[in-house]
């Protein structure tokens, strides 16, 4: 019946249906650049560089829209709940996608508390520098005065590993 051979779920993968409770390795987590996700990870990570342990849900959410670094407004528009009464397909906003980043078996986020309080995990911040760092490569953005996007982890570290991996798998680059 269910086969725990990754390898065989992988194989039968292709097959359409996604079956919950899969795999879910961060380090096979990347959001795509001009996702809501992307915006967010960056966001906590320049937050957490200079100086902020934590942002809250609507901090979080201003400052991932005023980057620009996703495609569509992450907040919607004030219609979205009409535009869902109405049938419409599209009436979710960025931060629907937001437990994505929570739900993990690697967590890449951390929520507490009210009002909701968000912060990386460390394999969150081995992310979120990556990204950082394709988005400035990219010129999705500018570097931000107080963190540098080319300053190289220390050999060895879990931070060096995971970026050389993530790059090699950006899509856009």
């Amino acid at each position: 019946m269910g086969s725990q051979d990754p390898t065989a779920a992988a194989a039968a993968g292709s097959g359409g249906s996604k079956r919950k409770g899969g795999s879910s390795k961060a380090k096979d987590y990347m959001p795509r650049a001009g996702t809501a996700n992307y915006a967010f990870m960056i966001t906590l990570y320049l937050a957490h560089r200079t100086g902020s342990a934590h942002m809250t849900k609507d901090q979080l959410i201003a400052a991932a829209d005023s980057s620009k670094l996703a495609d569509i407004p992450i907040q919607g528009n004030n219609n979205a709940w009409a535009a869902r009464q109405r049938g419409a397909q599209k009436w979710y906003d960025g931060w629907s996608n937001i437990k994505t980043l929570e739900n993990r078996e690697t967590p890449l986020i951390q929520r507490w508390s009210n009002p909701v309080k968000i912060r990386l995990t460390a394999a969150g911040m081995i992310l979120g520098a990556s990204l950082y760092r394709h988005a400035v490569e990219s010129g999705k953005m500018t570097p931000h005065q107080q963190v540098p996007h080319d300053e190289e982890p220390p050999p060895g570290s879990p931070t060096a590993a995971a970026g050389a991996a993530a790059y090699g798998h950006m899509p856009g680059s």
